[in-house]
């Protein structure tokens, strides 16, 4: 998920830099009416058929995973706070305190899941999205050197739209692409876990 939050005003505080425009933002996708009606192929071996077989399922490695965490069993004592921090970021963005950003590549993995209730929770969560980012040739470009280093195709192309739209922050559940991610250059993006996510946003 990716994330910024917004700057509230005051004539003590130091302006926010121009390229915030008075926002911070997190990364996940946006609704149906909103983004382009078709998904850019993008130019990495992407292996779908196994994406869309992890989708769904409670560990996996993208930023919808963190949207859809909610739904994820509770009886482990990580997922109930997790699931509660991803809540908690929801309901800033919904009161306009953060921004949630969207991608081609969240839309696509969205709308890859079978399931009907979590896709349809994370069409809801997308729809508050303030931007949407498009997979164009450079995104792809930075994509593949995360490829190159170890990430896997789909989570690059999450993280490179994060890190394209200057997104202050890239939420993830998946412990290996979180120690992975962060072993590289993601400026201005920070990749955090959810708690992480919720400390910074509200600390």
């Amino acid at each position: 998920m990716s994330v910024t939050r917004r700057w509230q005003s005051s004539s003590s505080a130091d302006p926010p830099p121009a390229s915030r425009t008075g926002h911070r933002r997190l990364s996940p996708a946006r609704s149906r009416l909103h983004r382009p009606a078709t998904f850019p192929k993008p130019g990495l071996t992407l292996r779908t058929a196994v994406a869309a077989r992890r989708i769904g399922e409670c560990e996996f490695t993208s930023t919808c995973a963190a949207l859809q965490r909610p739904f994820d069993d509770k009886t482990q004592l990580r997922v109930l706070v997790e699931a509660e921090a991803v809540l908690g970021v929801l309901a800033l963005c919904e009161s306009g305190q953060a921004d949630l950003i969207a991608s081609d590549a969240l839309a696509f993995e969205n709308d890859a899941n079978p399931d009907a209730v979590r896709r349809d929770f994370a069409n809801q969560a997308l729809a508050t999205a303030t931007q949407f980012v498009q997979t164009d040739d450079p995104l792809k470009a930075l994509a593949q050197t995360f490829v190159d280093s170890g990430i896997k195709p789909l989570d690059a192309l999450h993280l490179a739209s994060a890190i394209q739209a200057q997104a202050e922050f890239f939420c993830t559940c998946d412990d290996r692409l979180l120690k992975k991610a962060r072993s590289l250059n993601t400026a201005p993006t920070k990749v955090v876990s959810p708690l992480e996510l919720v400390s910074e946003l509200q600390p």
